[in-house]
């Protein structure tokens, strides 16, 4: 784990202006040069058209240098007790950790249940020198521990098909864990889903970091108890379920990322990075990634007509008995997870679904 050091310190911007997006926290601008605060707005991601219009109008008012009057409301308004002056004892250390002064831009997670903050860390020509997660409780805590523990893995793994983001520096703040990467290379671009098949050369190779275990049974996983949790909303998802899952028995577990259908891979050139290791585990259901690959890739199909998505995930993989097992406990996984796609294909599972055909 690499330390902030001692030497070379510079203090970073101290104060930042908070912009809301109605009631809810959206992006905190350090006080610094406006090359600085532009980029800080370009931080922020357009994936809606709302946010793309919001991004777009924020450029607009910093351009201008509006945003110094326009947005005058301090973060300590969107933070807990303590956080502020944390932030900035963190801010520090990483200065002193690159040996210059670092700003950063501060950005909240969609989806508020989500107890953390993101930081992008800017040098003072607004160029990226870092990315940062930060807890704010204690069930955030573990999941960025755990992301923090699989990239020390691969990165002392040797050779691998794929690069994942080298670690800048991890541990505690004031209000939880943190870790902070290296920026992608520059050149890196979104991989789309739907242009470039599963990439099943890169999972096979960290499937050799954790062992196959027949040994557990699927009950006694932690995550099962979530997803009967949810399975009083999935009545048709439940009866095939139960079916085909005998949740007494040894269930086949691997090594798997957790999240490969979230925007988390990407292509510089021919190189696969693959980033955000914070579901990632050595036991997770067999088939976890290939399945959240598959949701992944038909989001928009989901969203559009769910009843046929459901139906095209049966015809897809329930090949024999033994895959249309997995692919159940896989989808089970991600519906546990609160992966939506996962969700909403088994709220439309067909009442009376095809048989599987018997195999020649």
């Amino acid at each position: 784990m690499k330390r902030p050091s001692a030497a070379n310190a510079s203090t970073p911007a101290a104060r930042h202006r908070l912009i809301r997006f109605g009631r809810r926290p959206l992006l905190a601008i350090p006080d610094a040069p406006a090359r600085v605060r532009l980029a800080a707005v370009g931080c922020l991601s357009a994936f809606t058209w709302k946010r793309a219009a919001v991004r777009s109008a924020l450029t607009c008012v910093t351009a201008a240098g509006a945003d110094r009057w326009l947005f005058r409301h301090p973060v300590s308004g969107a933070l807990p007790p303590g956080g502020t002056e944390g932030l900035r004892t963190w801010l520090e250390e990483m200065c002193r950790n690159a040996g210059t002064t670092l700003h950063a831009a501060i950005l909240w997670p969609p989806e508020a249940r989500r107890a953390r903050l993101y930081a992008h860390l800017l040098d003072d020509q607004g160029r990226r020198a870092g990315f940062a997660k930060l807890a704010m409780d204690e069930a955030n805590s573990t999941f960025i521990r755990n992301e923090g523990d699989w990239l020390e893995r691969l990165a002392g793994s040797g050779s691998l098909p794929f690069s994942v983001p080298a670690i800048l520096a991890r541990g505690r703040w004031a209000l939880g864990d943190y870790v902070a990467v290296k920026p992608l290379p520059p050149g890196a671009v979104l991989r789309d889903h739907r242009a470039y098949p599963f990439p099943a050369d890169a999972v096979e190779t960290y499937l050799k970091l954790g062992s196959s275990a027949d040994s557990t049974r699927l009950e006694a996983m932690a995550w099962f108890h979530d997803f009967q949790q949810k399975l009083r909303e999935l009545p048709a998802f439940a009866r095939e379920f139960a079916a085909r899952v005998d949740t007494a028995a040894p269930a086949p577990t691997a090594s798997a990322h957790g999240d490969m259908g979230g925007e988390n891979l990407f292509l510089d050139g021919d190189r696969l990075w693959i980033i955000d290791w914070e579901r990632a585990g050595a036991a997770l259901p067999a088939g976890a990634d290939r399945i959240g690959y598959w949701l992944g890739a038909r989001n928009r199909d989901i969203k559009r007509d769910p009843r046929a998505a459901a139906a095209e995930f049966r015809q897809t993989f329930f090949t024999d008995e033994e895959q249309a097992a997995a692919a159940c406990r896989a989808l089970a996984w991600h519906i546990a997870c609160s992966f939506w796609p996962a969700t909403e294909v088994a709220r439309d599972w067909p009442n009376d679904p095809e048989p599987i055909p018997p195999q020649s």
